[in-house]
């Protein structure tokens, strides 16, 4: 189900505020396989949404929700769009405000170093910061693919133009031509907001995001792609598989890893740089 709004032009998703409003992220939202109800105003507008989970969740700790029982819960569309506008911006004003991703994806590496040189006597401690670090590492290089795109399409009208001309979601934007002008304005922010929505960690769509947008090319993601496997499961798994096997971490996986994620980015970075595009 979707709404359809005149200011988007698009049919819009309410699902991913909605995780965001519950505090979760939306592949944890999506498995507790969500139905969602429109409920309407008096003028024939929704007012709100009343979710309901075939898996059952506990709400207690969500201030502000009617509950109805422990798993189903009503939104309203204000609170929604709210909370929304507020996680966006701030989430925008983050990156976009962001000029050196790679000093500061070097300074989050020196960093995870440090944890990971730390002696800890304690066994199951020493693994659970093995876990962290590991999913630190996946999470620096997210934020390093999301930082330097979005700044290239901020500070480039070339790359702004590609993104604009293969990102599907833009496709779907339709407008009048009496707004052309207007829309001219506002495109950038409508790239920005797009690029910051994006799963970075999805690797296959960034890549292709990064050579259709960049005119680069993108760097094996083969490994790396094991790896993200295995934070998914270390993340949303507690650390085990589908088939409830154990991923055991040690620290050679960790340093596979960095140094992956140290040659996708050092990578990215020397073809950005050989690029005369921009």
């Amino acid at each position: 189900m979707g709404e359809y709004t005149p200011e988007r032009n698009i049919l819009y998703d309410p699902k991913p505020e909605i995780a965001v409003y519950l505090g979760i992220s939306f592949v944890d939202f999506k498995n507790l396989d969500p139905v969602l109800e429109e409920n309407y105003d008096e003028y024939g507008g929704i007012s709100s949404y009343t979710i309901e989970f075939s898996k059952g969740y506990i709400f207690d700790s969500y201030i502000g929700l009617k509950t109805n029982h422990e798993n189903k819960v009503t939104i309203s569309v204000n609170d929604l769009k709210m909370n929304s506008l507020i996680y966006q911006d701030a989430l925008v004003d983050s990156i976009v405000n962001s000029t050196k991703p790679l000093e500061s994806f070097y300074q989050a590496i020196e960093d995870i170093n440090t944890l990971n040189n730390l002696r800890i006597s304690k066994t199951t401690t020493a693994e659970l910061l093995l876990r962290q670090n590991y999913i630190s590492l996946i999470s620096t290089l997210e934020t390093y693919l999301a930082e330097t795109i979005v700044n290239k399409v901020s500070n480039s009208d070339k790359c702004l133009v590609n993104f604009v001309e293969s990102y599907p979601e833009l496709e779907k934007m339709k407008f009048k031509m009496s707004e052309i002008f207007k829309k001219q304005t506002e495109i950038q922010m409508y790239a920005i907001n797009e690029l910051v929505k994006i799963i970075y960690h999805n690797l296959d769509k960034v890549s292709n995001l990064y050579e259709s947008t960049l005119r680069i090319k993108f760097p094996r993601i083969d490994i790396l792609m094991k790896h993200v496997s295995n934070r998914h499961h270390l993340v949303h798994r507690n650390g085990r598989t589908k088939n409830s096997d154990i991923i055991k971490l040690n620290k050679l996986d960790l340093e596979s890893l960095r140094e992956e994620v140290v040659y996708c980015v050092e990578f990215i970075e020397a073809e950005i740089k050989k690029n005369a595009y921009y």
